[in-house]
């Protein structure tokens, strides 16, 4: 029997006993027989549930770590539990699982060869905990899915699952968070926390007992979390509640019903932003869509040629991006950037079990509604250690109290050092007579940040096609009049813009009649995209992410 646990027989079986009533009258040797017989039999086993239950289970000593219990998550029939209590099934099938509620291309996306690894579980062959969880983590992705199965919280009145993440306060400086829910990452201030409203299910109220539910986080790599020995290394926490909202638009119509989760990030912790939703139109900023899954978009078409959908986004921004989206799904990882287009942020590919894709769009939200947070986890929120920042000390100890995760290295794949640098020269002169040309050039501050990879990332995968592209967004007033193109055309967040790749985007253009010519853009971004080609021949990932950027501007104007 396992050090730590107290079992006693509770089921009534004297079946034992009766047999070592029978021995004693035997030789010895029979007697160590069958002792040895009845401690093999004192296993945590399933299917001996109806001979030992456990009613006292001491998990650690106060003060102590300890490890979390490994299952094979792509295997079992059924979660994790000690023998003697009610089974709860797998999220994928049965009662109270995923199936329906979330896309079948990301469910069957589970296999640990597709890089998928088990962080963190509080389910136990020896213990029940109220409301268990399981946390996967994909190393060739960035992503981060927690499983987590309701059968503890208070019920309230309310349309859609709330949930969020956060950092510690005392580490409010990481990166970890600056990915999730964002379209355009400025690295001027990192993001603390996140709060997201998930689609209703179709199934019964948003958050009841006895049923799965699924949050996905994307994450950034942030070399400052390493190994520490310290009593409180930083901690990420997740909750999980309820809002009413009657209606939303993202800047297009006002629609009657979330079909997206929607998230908006803060450099801070603290109330969420969807407590401010009260009766009433009211604006609550920008946000994103984080969207998973390949027919997503497609199923949020209204009409494909107007680009009218449910989501509340703007009709043009909307087709733009599905366009984009659905051009990389139907195209090889390997084309990766070349394929991606009208697309600021989004991972695509990486499961053998059929295409996926994983992506986010901006939004102005607006909401009526009203908040609550009656329904909620009774805990209010759960927190757990960083992967990657708990060590050992000089006697081979954890100096923390709680779970260690079961992998423990950095999480994410990479980040910038600092916010990229964009040298603008605009240059202007005369023609003719009445004819001016407005000349732009832009090209990457090579010195002004580097790219930050995740060892673990490197160490399991190549980074392929790795490429660098300067948006200049909203040059319409030079459309018409272009004399030199180096780029290419996309529709940004409905906006018609210009890309130049490899670290360079240079255009010029008659202007006329104007005397005073001004800059044509409205804003400049960085995107960088690159392939992950995993060691273990797992299939590729693709993955996109764009950043705002200072602008260093130079202008010279000849007339």
């Amino acid at each position: 029997m396992k050090k730590g646990f107290k079992f006693y027989d509770i089921a009534g079986d004297n079946t034992k006993m009766k047999k070592i009533n029978f021995f004693r009258s035997h030789n010895s040797f029979f007697i160590l027989f069958f002792i040895l017989l009845i401690l093999s039999n004192c296993q945590l086993d399933k299917t001996e549930g109806d001979l030992i239950n456990p009613i006292e289970i001491n998990e650690q000593e106060p003060g102590k770590a300890s490890d979390t219990e490994y299952f094979n998550w792509e295997t079992v029939d059924w979660m994790p539990q000690p023998p003697g209590h009610t089974p709860i099934n797998i999220p994928w099938t049965g009662a109270g699982s995923l199936y329906g509620i979330v896309p079948a291309d990301v469910l069957a996306d589970r296999k640990a060869f597709d890089g998928w690894v088990l962080v963190y579980s509080t389910f136990s062959s020896t213990s029940v905990q109220p409301n268990p969880y399981f946390i996967l983590y994909n190393k060739f992705r960035g992503l981060m899915r927690i499983f987590i199965y309701i059968n503890n919280i208070t019920f309230a009145e309310s349309t859609y699952l709330l949930d969020g993440l956060f950092i510690d306060n005392d580490y409010y400086n990481y990166k970890t968070l600056n990915y999730e829910s964002q379209e355009i990452i400025d690295l001027a201030t990192n993001k603390a926390q996140v709060d997201k409203v998930q689609p209703k299910p179709f199934n019964g109220p948003p958050l009841a007992n006895n049923k799965w539910y699924f949050l996905q986080y994307e994450l950034a790599y942030d070399p400052a979390i390493v190994p520490t020995t310290s009593e409180n290394p930083p901690q990420l926490a997740f909750y999980i509640s309820s809002v009413n909202v009657q209606h939303i638009s993202l800047g297009g119509t006002l629609q009657g019903t979330i079909e997206g989760p929607l998230g908006v990030s803060k450099s801070s912790t603290g109330a969420n932003v969807w407590q401010a939703a009260v009766p009433g139109l009211k604006s609550l900023g920008t946000g994103a869509l984080s969207a998973f899954g390949a027919s997503f978009l497609k199923n949020k078409t209204i009409n494909e040629t107007t680009g009218e959908n449910k989501l509340g986004l703007a009709n043009n921004v909307f087709k733009k991006v599905r366009e984009g989206i659905e051009g990389a799904l139907s195209s090889s990882t390997s084309n990766i950037p070349g394929a991606i287009v009208n697309v600021l942020s989004a991972i695509i590919g990486g499961s053998t079990s059929s295409k996926t894709a994983s992506y986010t769009i901006n939004g102005q939200i607006k909401l009526d509604g009203s908040f609550t947070g009656t329904g909620a986890l009774a805990s209010g929120s759960i927190s757990f250690y960083m992967p990657g920042s708990i060590a050992k000390n000089a006697s081979g100890n954890y100096n923390v109290t709680g779970s260690i995760p079961l992998y423990n290295k950095p999480l994410g794949l990479f980040s910038l050092s600092k916010k990229p640098v964009i040298k603008i020269n605009n240059r202007g002169y005369m023609s003719g007579p009445g004819q001016y040309i407005y000349e732009n050039s832009y090209s990457i501050d090579k010195n002004s940040y580097s790219i930050l990879w995740n060892p673990e990332l490197t160490a399991n995968a190549a980074i392929q096609r790795l490429t660098t592209e300067i948006i200049v967004m909203n040059y319409s007033d030079c459309k018409n009049y272009l004399i030199t193109k180096i780029g290419k055309e996309e529709t940004i967040q409905g906006i018609y813009s210009w890309v130049g790749s490899n670290g360079s985007n240079v255009f010029s253009c008659y202007r006329r009649p104007d005397t005073q010519p001004q800059p044509v853009y409205r804003d400049i971004l960085l995107r960088i995209s690159f392939v992950v080609h995993p060691n273990n021949g797992a299939p590729d990932v693709a993955v996109v992410k764009t950043f705002a950027v200072t602008k260093n501007i130079t202008n010279n104007f000849y007339y």
